[in-house]
This record gives structure tokens, sequence and C-alpha cells, in this order.
């Protein structure tokens, strides 16, 4: 696939920003971990004007915090750059596939995290889970409403800078 050199700063750009972001919660506790939230969003713009271009700033943005700080590395690649690609990549097919779409894709991320390597996500919330079932509802039903928060967030950001990627 061609893209041109604009479109290739934009992708460094945003990737750059992404980085910088995710790389935030570990040198400013509290403070940081708020930033670190946002790179859901310059993922999902770039996965937005292409999904390509998105790909390509999760896999970029991935290998740089591996490099710089690698315990951040599982968060990025499980829950706000993997939740940035499928918003991004389905907000035009419409809130319901989206927000759908991207509460499964998060779920998935989230159970990765809290299983294989044992980072806990949600902290005390899922203690109170009495089984499995439970704890798949739990995980998904934070998962629904935080990707509705962000289908919301993401289509006003659109609303403002969505021209910036309309011909990309």
């Amino acid at each position: 696939m061609n893209f041109s050199v604009k479109y290739l700063s934009t992708l460094s750009v945003l990737t750059s920003v992404t980085v910088m972001l995710q790389l935030f919660a570990g040198l400013l506790p509290g403070v940081g971990a708020l930033a670190a939230g946002f790179t859901t969003l310059f993922v999902a713009l770039a996965a937005y004007s292409k999904p390509l271009g998105g790909l390509l700033v999760y896999a970029a943005a991935a290998g740089l915090i591996g490099i710089i700080m690698p315990i951040k590395l599982p968060l990025f690649l499980f829950s706000t750059g993997l939740l940035g690609l499928s918003l991004g990549a389905t907000v035009k097919l419409g809130k319901n596939i989206s927000v759908l779409s991207s509460s499964l894709v998060l779920t998935i991320g989230t159970l990765v995290l809290t299983g294989p390597l044992g980072i806990p996500v949600l902290g005390p919330a899922l203690s109170y889970a009495k089984g499995p079932i439970t704890f798949l509802i739990i995980i998904f039903a934070f998962s629904w409403v935080f990707c509705f928060l962000w289908y919301i967030f993401f289509q006003r950001v659109i609303c403002r800078m969505g021209h910036l990627f309309k011909n990309t």
C-alpha cells in the first residue's frame, strides 16, 4: 500500500505521542496513569484514518514501549492500544457494532492480563466474583461501559478533528 509522506509523518507523530503518554504512567504516578489512558485516542485516530495505519502505530508504539519500559508493554498491548485499534477501525460502522466489538476485544485483553499474566487490572472489583461466570460478567460490563464512554468521547474528537484525517 502506498502512503504519502504527509500520512507517514502523521503516523509518526501519533506513535510518538502514544509512546510518551503510555510511559508517563511509569514516570509520574497518579497523573501519569491518567495520561496513559489517552494512548487509546491516538491509536484510534490512526485506525480511524486507515486500519493499516492504526496497526502500524500500534506495532511501532509497542516496539518502542518494549525497548524503553518493558513493564508497561502488556498494558498497552492488551488494553489501551488494543481498544484504540478496535474503536478506530469500527467507529464508522455505527455505535452498536463499535461498542460491542470494542467491548469484546477489551474483555479478551483484560482476561489475558488477569489470567496468564496475573496483572490485577480492575483491582478489588474482581475479588467479589464468586465464580468464572460472575468474573466474566463483571469484566464485560466494565468493558462495555468503558467502551461506550470512549465511543462518545471519540465521536466528539472526530467532529472537531476528523477533517485532518479525511484525505490521508
